[in-house]
């Protein structure tokens, strides 16, 4: 096939030629996409098809405006020509294998994030007292809360959380409920609630900047009435959840009679932050940054530190070193306290992540 009848066929794009060089006939160039572009050596070319470039180069007329078609090749020329057949045929084959068989991502498996904060208005036990926890259930997986002793509206501090595999975001169902331990005669159960993840989902698609739903549920009982229960809801990549930690830090104030409350109503022994989790190392100080927990090696900050619950979200305790602290503030309670949250994740997972919560 002749230059001339080469620029001729209909949908050439870019093929790099040596100038005075025939392209062999064995080819059909009419069905690819080439561009005939000269160049001055084969050597060129040669650093052109080892590049990659072959299919990527701007096209070049000579100076005096033709082609120069020899009839007549050395072996250097006929080496030439086989390497750019080569290239084309290749070039070509990928295409068709890559429209054949398509790639198909697989679709990311799903999990739902769950964060409890407390509880409040359970209702007084006649016998003895309450020793309230939450009971979750997802797909078969169940899990559960820690105690919290004697407290009818109280906090975890921090936030505890839980993560629950999806199958069916659009079907599956979250069972929350609250219950009472009894060592003795069996837990009794004052609320539940179920939950549609579907319902989350679609919060979540609806909101331009939060994938954390965190509202106050009413679990319902004929017999106890209703108990709120306050806890964040997210559903989210599944890989991304197992490789993310959430950090918090305390921060203490005290109250003196007349003089109100202050971190300046701590004694000496008592710091105003503190590390928070029974995961971290525990540090403390008079500044934020002393005991602000470090990142973990290979982990990286995605979400900043903020409050939990806004600034007026205090628990309170009659003692310093206290395991119960009560979102009610009671008479004899003198300390209070509230917890600041970083998000850090795994830098594997970093280029996905693309969800972010608020506290």
């Amino acid at each position: 096939m002749e230059l001339d009848k080469i620029l001729k066929s209909p949908g050439l794009h870019e093929l790099k030629v040596c100038k005075g060089m025939k392209i062999s006939s064995e080819y059909d160039l009419s069905k690819s996409f080439l561009t005939i572009t000269v160049e001055e050596s084969k050597a060129a070319l040669d650093g052109a098809i080892k590049s990659g470039k072959l299919l990527r180069s701007k096209s070049v007329m000579p100076d005096d405006g033709s082609f120069s078609d020899s009839d007549e090749e050395d072996e250097e020329d006929e080496e030439l020509n086989q390497s750019v057949r080569i290239a084309i045929e290749q070039k070509e084959e990928d295409d068709r294998l890559s429209a054949a068989n398509p790639v198909i991502e697989p679709e990311p498996e799903l999990c739902l994030e769950v964060g409890l904060f407390g509880a409040s208005d359970i209702p007084e036990s006649l016998i003895g007292k309450r020793e309230t926890y939450i009971k979750l259930e997802c797909n078969g997986k169940v899990a559960v809360s820690s105690k919290v002793y004697e407290e009818l509206n109280f906090t975890w501090n921090p936030p505890e959380r839980f993560i629950f595999p999806l199958q069916d975001v659009k079907n599956d169902t979250i069972s929350v409920r609250i219950c009472d331990y009894d060592q003795f005669f069996g837990d009794v159960e004052m609320g539940s609630i179920d939950v549609l993840t579907k319902t989350i989902d679609e919060e979540r698609e609806s909101s331009s900047n939060l994938t954390s739903v965190r509202k106050i549920l009413s679990l319902k009982s004929d017999r106890f009435g209703d108990v709120s229960v306050s806890l964040s809801l997210q559903v989210m990549d599944l890989i991304e959840a197992e490789k993310m930690q959430d950090q918090f830090v305390y921060e203490y104030s005290a109250y003196v009679p007349f003089l109100g409350w202050s971190y300046d109503n701590l004694s000496s022994s008592e710091p105003r932050y503190v590390t928070a989790g029974v995961t971290a190392e525990a540090t403390h100080g008079d500044r934020f940054g002393d005991a602000c927990p470090p990142i973990p090696d290979g982990y990286a900050e995605v979400e900043p530190w903020c409050l939990i619950g806004g600034t007026e979200d205090w628990s309170y305790s009659g003692s310093y070193d206290s395991n119960k602290w009560s979102k009610s503030q009671k008479m004899t309670d003198r300390w209070r306290r509230q917890v600041y949250k970083r998000r850090v994740a795994c830098k594997s997972i970093l280029g996905s992540t693309r969800r972010k919560s608020k506290c």
